[in-house]
C-alpha cells in the first residue's frame, strides 16, 4: 500500500494537550518558499496575522496553501478574540462609566450586565448563571448586539421552555429594534422558518427534537439557552 503524501504545503492544527496551529511542508520547496515558511516551521503558531501574511507571500510564488477547515476555524476564532480583546477590556475596567451602558441596549444597563456582557463575548463562549432577576436575557439580548456589531453575525437561536417564547420576544421588543420570529408551525413548516432573514428566532427544544435543528442544518451564527444564558 502506497502511503500519503501531502504535496503542498498546509496550516493545520495539532491536538495535542493544548491545541496548536502548525505548518507543514513536504520534502521539496522552492527556496524563495523555504525561506518564507522556515521561521514558523518547528513550533506553535501564534501569531495568525503573520502567517497569513506568510502564506500570501507564499501564493504570490504560485504555490498553493491548503488550510484546513478545524485550522481556517482556529485562526478565525484567534483573530476574532484579538480583535474585541481591547474593547472587552475596556469595558470591563470600568463598566459604570462605559458609554455602552446607554448606547448598546434600549434601556440603560447596569454595570454587572454590561461587565457580563463584555466577559461573556471575550470567552467567546460562556454560561452566564446570575440569579434570578439579575438580567440574563437582557445580558444574553447584549452579547448578541455587542457579538453583531463587532463580529457582523447576522442571525441567533434563543433556546428555551415553550411557556417562555412569547416572554423572549415581548423582552426583544423592550430592549432591542431587531426583528424575531417564533418558531410555532407544524413539523412540515419549521424547516423554512430557519432561513428567514430575523435577527432572532426563538424555538423550545420539545418542539424542535428531530427537526433540522436537532440535525445541525441551522445557519444560525449565536445561540442562548434558557436558563441560564449559554453562548
Amino acid at each position: 500500500m502506497t502511503r500519503y503524501q501531502q504535496k503542498d504545503i498546509c496550516v493545520y492544527v495539532c491536538y495535542s494537550q493544548d491545541l496548536e496551529l502548525r505548518i507543514f511542508t513536504p520534502e521539496r520547496l522552492n527556496p524563495q518558499v523555504t525561506e518564507i515558511v522556515e521561521p514558523p516551521l518547528e513550533r506553535p503558531i501564534k501569531d495568525v496575522k503573520d502567517l497569513l501574511r506568510r502564506i500570501r507571500a507564499i501564493e504570490n510564488l504560485d504555490e498553493e496553501v491548503t488550510v484546513f477547515l478545524d485550522a481556517e476555524e482556529y485562526m478565525g476564532k484567534i483573530l476574532y478574540r484579538d480583535r474585541v480583546r481591547n474593547k472587552v477590556e475596556e469595558i470591563r475596567r470600568d463598566p459604570k462609566n462605559h458609554p455602552l451602558r446607554n448606547s448598546l441596549l434600549k434601556e440603560r444597563l447596569l454595570p454587572y450586565q454590561l461587565d457580563g456582557i463584555a466577559f461573556a463575548v471575550g470567552q467567546g463562549r460562556s454560561i452566564i448563571a446570575d440569579d434570578m432577576k439579575f438580567g440574563k436575557t437582557i445580558q444574553g439580548i447584549g452579547v448578541a448586539e455587542l457579538l453583531a456589531q463587532d463580529a457582523d453575525i447576522s442571525k441567533v437561536l434563543i433556546i428555551c421552555p415553550a411557556s417562555l417564547k412569547a416572554q423572549w420576544r415581548l423582552e426583544r421588543e423592550r430592549f432591542t429594534h431587531r426583528s424575531c420570529q417564533l418558531v410555532i408551525r407544524t413539523a412540515e413548516e419549521r424547516a423554512s422558518l430557519y432561513d428567514d432573514s430575523s435577527f432572532f428566532t426563538v424555538c423550545n427544544y420539545e418542539r424542535e427534537s428531530g427537526s433540522s435543528f436537532e440535525k445541525g442544518q441551522t445557519r444560525e451564527s449565536g445561540s442562548s439557552l434558557e436558563k441560564g444564558q449559554m453562548f
